[in-house]
């Protein structure tokens, strides 16, 4: 097995083969692996990906949210024991101030994790979003069907022999479908897929989807829920099909290699050191110079030919 070199961030050695139930999830986090988010980043350059394991993703609001709705909803009990609401009031003002410093201060004493303690107006929101998305009747046989949540698994992969780990958000054994739950600015379909193809989704479906069939979880689809997180929290269900899928594949599969070639160089290059030819997006350009069909290419890890040079950075 190819090792990936430890960091401050992930410290603890690969999980062996298998699936986890229960794991917490900084205990998940510490361990070495491949993960989606790793190779999302890889796909920018491969010290992106390195410094992304190295230094992590500070947490920001909407992720804070995201994670204690995800709870919420997939294990209501869960919450409840993990989670504490508070008033949220400005916490630099005391409370002869009209603020909610002495309130805070002494929640967070008691809880000891800032990420645990939720306003009062982010609960509410919470709340109606759940019971928004339950009155969805299409989407009750995804959410309420029996199934494992925030299951880990890990795997090694064939090709390379990297160690490779992901989380899943709900097994749903009996669709034989793999859920995930995204808060979105919209659920709109085009919205949702340009999000989508930002921030790698298409990735993330076929590294879970290949990684649970190695696993022996059998060959599972693969759907997004997708949630508004402002009223009135319109839900909409994604599946994931097999052009998705395909595409996903094609860029995951490819870094793989690439990965562990620097895992044993110890070299993560960047972008590349040639003289590149400026290149802007098609809307950029006038409407007759991009008339005529631009090739187009993928980048293989491999020096670039003059023509692909030519062609790199089209968007379209």
């Amino acid at each position: 097995m190819i090792q990936l070199p430890k960091t401050d961030k992930q410290d603890l050695p690969p999980l062996e083969p298998g699936i986890y139930h229960d794991m917490p999830a900084d205990e998940y986090h510490r361990h070495i692996g491949v993960t989606h988010s790793f190779l999302v980043q890889c796909q920018r350059s491969l010290a992106h990906g390195h410094a992304y394991r190295r230094v992590g993703k500070d947490a920001t609001a909407d992720m804070r949210f995201g994670k204690a709705y995800h709870t919420l909803l997939l294990e209501p009990a869960k919450f409840a024991e993990t989670y504490h609401v508070w008033s949220g009031l400005p916490r630099n003002k005391l409370a002869k101030n009209g603020g909610g410093k002495e309130e805070y201060d002494e929640l967070l004493e008691a809880v000891k994790d800032a990420d645990l303690i939720i306003t009062k107006a982010d609960h509410a929101d919470m709340l109606a979003m759940a019971a928004r998305l339950r009155e969805e009747k299409e989407l009750i046989p995804l959410l309420e069907c029996p199934g494992e949540y925030e299951l880990t698994i890990a795997w090694i992969d064939k090709v390379t022999g990297l160690p490779c780990r992901a989380r899943l958000d709900k097994l749903a054994r009996s669709l034989d479908m793999i859920v995930d739950l995204k808060k979105a600015r919209s659920a709109e379909g085009w919205k949702f897929g340009s999000q989508g193809a930002m921030l790698g989704y298409d990735i993330e479906a076929a590294f879970y989807v290949d990684g649970a069939e190695q696993v022996g979880l059998g060959s599972n689809g693969f759907a997004f829920v997708a949630q508004e997180d402002t009223d009135p929290f319109l839900p909409a269900v994604f599946n994931v099909g097999d052009e998705e899928m395909e595409a996903g594949r094609r860029k995951y599969r490819p870094m793989m290699p690439a990965i562990a070639k620097c895992c044993e160089t110890g070299d993560w290059p960047g972008y590349p050191s040639f003289v590149q030819a400026f290149k802007m997006p098609r809307y950029a350009y006038p409407e007759e110079i991009i008339g005529e069909q631009m090739e187009t290419v993928k980048w293989t890890g491999e020096e670039l030919t003059a023509e692909q040079l030519a062609a790199m950075n089209e968007e379209f």
